[in-house]
């Protein structure tokens, strides 16, 4: 459960594609986004006015956890992959985790949650 979680907030799984030969799968990832308030608060605070520097600087964090979380899953992914095989009994997809920027999976989320209202109207 650590391997999919930072400060006890799970990442988000945007997307999973499959290859036509259902030989490799990509597990689209983002971190979750109170990671992301949580910096850009912290920042904030900080005795900084310069509001490009703060941006900047949540932006330099948040694609070093970003990096380190990806890191974690590269490395554990044999572990991952040999936990679905055995569940599911035959050869599933290789399995490749793609970071996606945190604000783009916020952006995509809300389009969703938009979209979803919209078809409900």
């Amino acid at each position: 459960a650590d391997t999919f979680s930072i400060r006890g907030e799970t990442i988000l799984l945007i997307q999973c594609r499959v290859d036509p030969e259902c030989k490799s799968a990509q597990l689209f990832w983002s971190l979750p986004p109170g990671c992301y308030y949580d910096c850009l608060s912290a920042v904030q605070n900080s005795a900084s006015a310069n509001v490009n520097n703060n941006i900047n600087h949540v932006n330099d964090i948040m694609e070093t956890l970003t990096e380190r979380m990806q890191a974690i899953l590269d490395q554990r992914r044999g572990k991952l992959q040999s936990l679905i095989n055995a569940r599911l009994g035959y050869h599933p997809p290789r399995i490749k985790f793609v970071s996606v920027p945190v604000q783009q999976a916020i952006e995509d989320i809300m389009k969703e949650e938009e979209e979803e209202v919209g078809i409900i109207n």
